[in-house]
């Protein structure tokens, strides 16, 4: 993600996460276990920090951390929503 060192972050995926697989189908690593209907976890060592997960995930379930600190995302806000009120003003 621009702005971001990728070399100081990691993602983590929060309680939000309802198991849909989309961040694990579109992970290009396999860094996300197909795991249906189940919180999703990430091998940081896998992962190549694309954002990809979080750019999919339309629970905001996928959080950059930088230690223990959320950078970006995870707040679970529903994309859909965002987007719908924006849009409307």
């Amino acid at each position: 993600p621009s702005g971001v060192c990728t070399s100081l972050i990691h993602y983590e995926i929060t309680d939000a996460c309802v198991g849909c697989t989309l961040c694990s189908t579109g992970c290009p690593v396999d860094a996300i276990p197909f795991t249906p209907h189940e919180l999703h976890t990430i091998d940081t060592d896998l992962c190549i920090r694309c954002d990809g997960c979080r750019d999919i995930c339309p629970e905001d379930a996928v959080a950059i951390m930088t230690g223990d600190t959320r950078v970006r995302g995870g707040t679970g806000e529903d994309k859909k929503e965002n987007q719908l009120a924006a849009a409307q003003g």
